[in-house]
């Protein structure tokens, strides 16, 4: 019997300093581009190329922080202008 209780309560410190570990956090550099998270926007040319002649854009990126901080995750959406 006391090799029961024994192990049950050995199972219990293992399982409980299991549980107490603590989350990872992001890298360190991860914090180097949180200047880019945001909405940008900007416009430019674009070159000929094979897919259609030169031409005015204008561009728009949303850039934010992902998966708590381990990842950025971004949008872009870039439109012909008339000119």
């Amino acid at each position: 019997m006391k090799t029961i209780t024994a192990s049950v309560a050995g199972l219990l410190l293992v399982g409980s300093a299991a549980l107490a570990q603590q989350a990872p956090k992001p890298a360190a550099e991860m914090s180097q581009i949180k200047y880019y998270a945001g909405a940008w926007k900007c416009s430019g040319d674009a070159p000929a190329s094979p897919f259609g002649p030169a031409h005015k854009t204008q561009n728009s990126m949303m850039l934010k922080s992902d998966l708590d901080g381990f990842w950025y995750a971004g949008t872009m959406v870039e439109t012909k202008t008339a000119s």
